[in-house]
């Protein structure tokens, strides 16, 4: 075979040596100019530049043979690139004459030589001798070269070997088992040769569906791990907006409003935070209501209330429907051990879910009343009813109302009336559903267990124990550390008008040095801190005072277990997620 012959001994054809290039760096034109004349006639084509950062980029994507490199050049000289040019493992034996017009000592000579200079040339070069150095390096590029490029052919030839005795033994083992499957079918006839291809169809798929089964399974959980992640990033992102609101009406309360429309409206907005707040927090715990473990904050709560507000909420969708509500409240207020805001979902559900299944022009009554020691709501409206058969299914996941093609899928019973089974029954009550049949209305009722009368007594003497006794009396200087300027001069202001001296600082840095300078009584740090964050601002204030030191306070957007785990470790006292309530700035102000 032909040298560059394939196995099918035709020749391959081959690209011939690339002659590399001479690389000239020196920042002076007029000598880039005299070097490329003295070079006239070599072998090689010649690339100019002008400093050391240009004949870099150079080197990133051309081959060269020589590089003949200035030493005096600005910003970067010519030791400094000869030394970034060693740093690389595709020039780390490049040849390289320095030039140089000045004259040098014995000890920058060999520095030149310690950094793989293959000579040291002084200005005025003489061209001749510069093209005989030069010539010499580019035919040892190319010699280079063709060795390569024979290297690489006696490998191609070595490959076409293996692959023609590869093939060759292929070609035998092919004929042997053939042989042995030709006498292996005669001596166990087709029933064996079925049963062994079923078996190996068998085992094809079950390693498929394991392969498919671990892939799922894997981005699953890439999926969930991104999902609790965008989750903690999303409840911060919303938290940080709502501090400044909170602490706002906070200091709108301190201010003594007098106008009761002004009053009325802040305790709106307040109940209105409040419970954007907990839809906040039930990003960060969706795993755990996914799960069916919600967990209730119970405090007594005036149902009245919760029922009016449901009823207002609902009003608009109602009346562009033209539907009339008739709602219908005791004198008396009925409290209930529970959490204000499921409870207003219970409420908000049951009402959404008479509104769209009632037709316009149609009545809906909400009826709130105490019957022995329970509080009973009912709501009951003329529409379109629920069949017999679905009474008892009505509050399972997912089942729907579809009567007659009169009601689409998305308008049917989902999972709202779900979550209202269970937020009752996690409220110790109780809920039913009836309904004369299609056509006739429905009627939903909630039981749920008035509050004794002891836990009301203990609960308005709690009340009469707010934050706004002794311990607003006590005056502190506070360094509060926050890069969000709505959230930092919100805070000073309440802080100040709380009758304490407060002193801010924008970042984790200044933050330091401001607690060092005053010696404050309290440090309140934000954790998403720019440059130094919080945990690294708390490390460095305990570090100073190993004995003591001002009480730390943690304000952060991350309520995750984890993140106050690591508050603790990082020397904080207490840990505030925003928005923080008065009451819990107070007691962390204040702790007992």
């Amino acid at each position: 075979m032909v040298d560059g012959a394939n196995s099918q001994g035709t020749s391959i054809a081959r690209p011939p040596v690339r002659v590399a290039d001479v690389l000239l760096v020196d920042d002076n034109p007029q000598n880039l100019l005299a070097i490329e004349v003295a070079l006239e006639g070599i072998a090689a084509p010649i690339i100019k530049a002008r400093s050391g950062q240009e004949a870099l980029r150079h080197l990133l994507t051309e081959d060269f043979a020589l590089v003949l490199l200035d030493v005096q050049m600005p910003s970067l000289d010519g030791f400094e690139t000869a030394r970034l040019i060693r740093q690389r493992e595709h020039t780390r034996d490049l040849p390289i004459i320095f030039i140089t017009a000045f004259d040098t000592d014995a000890a920058a000579i060999l520095a030149a030589y310690e950094l793989g200079a293959v000579d040291f040339l002084r200005k005025p070069i003489i061209p001749e001798v510069l093209r005989a150095k030069a010539s010499v390096f580019v035919a040892l590029s190319r010699k280079t070269a063709e060795i390569k490029a024979q290297a690489e052919k006696l490998r191609e030839h070595e490959r076409l070997a293996s692959e023609r005795k590869l093939a060759e033994r292929e070609r035998q083992w092919q004929q042997r088992a053939l042989r042995q499957r030709i006498m292996e079918e005669r001596k166990n006839a087709d029933e064996l040769s079925r049963r062994a291809e079923e078996l190996a169809r068998t085992i094809t798929d079950k390693e498929q569906i394991e392969k498919e089964l671990f892939e799922k399974t894997e981005h699953l959980a890439e999926a969930d791990r991104r999902k609790d992640e965008f989750i903690a990033v999303l409840a911060h992102e919303l938290r940080n907006p709502l501090n400044p609101i909170v602490t706002g009406l906070e200091l709108f309360r301190r201010r003594e409003i007098k106008d009761p429309i002004l009053v009325r409206t802040r305790d709106a907005m307040e109940r209105q935070v409040s419970h954007i707040t907990r839809l906040v927090d039930d990003l960060l715990d969706i795993s755990r209501i996914t799960a069916g473990k919600i967990e209730l904050r119970r405090a007594p709560t005036d149902l009245c209330e919760i029922v009016a507000g449901a009823v207002a909420s609902c009003s608009d969708a109602a009346a562009k429907r033209n539907q009339h509500i008739d709602l219908s409240l005791p004198e008396e207020t009925l409290w209930v051990d529970g959490d204000h805001v499921r409870l207003a979902q219970i409420a908000g559900n049951l009402l959404s879910n008479a509104v769209r299944y009632s037709g316009d022009d149609s009545a809906i009554t909400v009826s709130l009343a105490g019957e022995d020691d329970c509080a009973v709501l009912r709501v009951a409206d003329d529409g379109r009813g629920i069949p017999q058969h679905m009474l008892d299914h009505i509050f399972e996941m997912f089942v729907q109302n579809q009567i007659a093609g009169n009601v689409t899928p998305s308008e049917g019973l989902g999972i709202g009336l779900t979550l209202v089974d269970q937020l009752v029954h996690l409220h110790g009550g109780k809920v039913f559903a009836a309904s004369p049949g299609v056509g006739c209305g429905s009627v939903f009722t909630v039981s749920l267990p008035l509050c004794p009368a002891e836990e009301l007594a203990d609960e308005d003497a709690s009340a009469g124990d707010g934050a706004d006794g002794e311990q607003d009396s006590v005056r502190l200087t506070i360094v509060l550390v926050e890069d969000n300027p709505d959230i930092r001069e919100s805070l000073s202001s309440l802080l100040e008008t709380l009758g304490h001296e407060v002193v801010s600082a924008k970042n984790g840095t200044t933050g330091v040095e401001a607690v060092l300078s005053v010696e404050p009584d309290v440090a309140l740090i934000d954790i998403g801190l720019p440059e130094l964050d919080g945990y690294g601002v708390a490390e460095k204030i305990r570090a100073a005072y190993p004995e003591g030191g001002p009480r730390l306070v943690a304000m952060t957007g991350y309520g995750r277990a984890a993140d106050q785990a690591r508050g603790k470790e990082a020397g904080f006292h207490d840990y505030l997620v925003k928005p923080a309530s008065f009451d819990a700035l107070m007691r962390a102000l204040h702790p007992k």
